[in-house]
């Protein structure tokens, strides 16, 4: 049996946080086949990676796609300040240094109105034994 530290899944606590807040919108990884009204795409872009033993610094990047511009720049600015807060909300979540404000980067494929937003946060690891 062997100790170690292993980090969580980032995209997996984001999605969770993120969907107790917007209940009228899909949040997910990949965008779904029929392309909802509302979209949140997380996606882990990255980062410094462990340091300091426990802590795994992660870069996450958030799509926001809407059915028009004015509904995805509130829910991204929403989302930024969302964000900001988790680590005060959730035990072994930390603020980092490298985060983006929500910028307009329409779908180059669809049109579709887009905002997109990036977060640096430090994860804490677990114990675990294999």
């Amino acid at each position: 049996m062997t100790d170690f530290i292993a980090s969580p899944e980032p995209t997996v606590l984001a999605i969770a946080f993120i969907k107790q807040h917007f209940l009228d919108a899909e949040v997910g990884q990949k965008m779904p086949a029929d392309r909802p009204d509302l979209f949140i795409q997380v996606t882990d872009t990255g980062g410094a990676g462990r340091h300091d033993v426990v802590m795994d610094e992660v870069r996450l990047t958030f799509d926001v796609y809407a059915k028009d511009s004015s509904t995805a720049s509130r829910v991204a600015r929403d989302l930024f300040g969302l964000l900001w807060v988790w680590p005060e909300r959730h035990t072994g979540v930390y603020r980092r240094r490298g985060w983006s404000r929500p910028a307009w980067v329409p779908d180059d494929v669809t049109g579709q109105a887009r905002y997109v937003l990036t977060a640096t946060l430090d994860f804490r690891g677990e114990r675990r034994t294999l």
